[in-house]
């Protein structure tokens, strides 16, 4: 079989190296101390110590990492140690985080992905509430109450931190939902009943077992956004909604590294969607 080349795929990844080796050096030159370590830690791929400037502390990484904490300043997204906690200085606040590998998420396009609905004065659902970054934003976003659940131990123990630290009003739920082979989980049926405003569902698969809810529950959320993580699921819950009276959107949703791009379209064709490896569905009604 022949393999056709792109002409442009050999430059374009030639763009990418220079640009992640001129990250490197910007690194390199305003803010690591130890240049000699971090030019091993890129040049050979090794683990190693990254001393920083300015009081910002010192971690053990990899070139994955260096080149990530680099890209995320380019962003505006500063990375620092203190009292032997990592924070991040993410939107005006401030998020906790175990370890730089678990930031790569920071750089999603969390207003065009989120921000379609007004959240003032709402009472919102954060189901996947990772390091409580989303809860923050919306928050942020003018949230009256956000309410999280996030299952993992430690990601839970830094979301606390987080919501702690930005004066966010609400609490941290540390359970699945809907997720029926766990002993810490809670179904959606109970969630929903505490009733919200804005519903956001990032929960790698759990969404879903929204399908069994019935239309008058899942109709006390007037908003929703949903990660879906493959095709069939997100048609069966865009059905599922559409039935239930909600009007719904969605977007293709694909990653590249450190590159993420949304599709423009409210209704991309379905070839688009079985190739997306996300696809984000918004609902809203009226009803209330």
């Amino acid at each position: 079989m022949a393999y056709r080349l792109d002409p442009w795929s050999v430059p374009s990844a030639l763009l990418k190296v220079l640009f992640s080796y001129l990250i490197y050096f910007v690194v390199r030159i305003l803010f690591a101390t130890n240049l000699r370590e971090v030019f091993r830690i890129v040049l050979f791929g090794e683990t190693g110590k990254l001393r920083l400037r300015h009081g910002f502390g010192t971690f053990t990484v990899n070139r994955n990492m260096v080149l990530l904490w680099a890209y995320l300043l380019t962003k505006g997204i500063l990375v620092y140690e203190k009292a032997g906690k990592i924070y991040v200085s993410f939107n005006g606040g401030t998020v906790c985080t175990p370890s730089i590998d678990r930031i790569s998420l920071l750089i999603e396009p969390y207003e065009k992905v989120y921000r379609i609905f007004d959240f003032s004065r709402k009472k919102v659902l954060d189901v996947g509430g990772y390091l409580g970054e989303t809860a923050y934003l919306f928050h942020k976003w003018g949230a009256s109450c956000v309410v999280v659940y996030e299952p993992d131990d430690v990601l839970s123990k830094h979301a606390e931190l987080t919501l702690r630290l930005n004066g966010v009003n609400g609490r941290l739920h540390k359970a699945f939902v809907g997720e029926p082979c766990s002993a810490k989980s809670v179904d959606w049926q109970t969630v929903l009943n505490e009733g919200f405003d804005v519903a956001k569902v990032d929960c790698e698969g759990c969404e879903g077992f929204l399908l069994y809810v019935p239309d008058e529950v899942l109709r006390r959320v007037p908003y929703w956004v949903i990660e879906c993580h493959d095709y069939e699921t997100y048609r069966r819950l865009e059905e599922k909604f559409t039935k239930a009276g909600f009007i719904t959107s969605f977007r293709a949703y694909y990653w590249s590294g450190v590159h993420c791009i949304i599709s423009d379209h409210n209704k991309p064709s379905r070839d688009v969607l079985r190739a997306a490896p996300l696809i984000i569905l918004s609902a809203s009604h009226s009803f209330l």
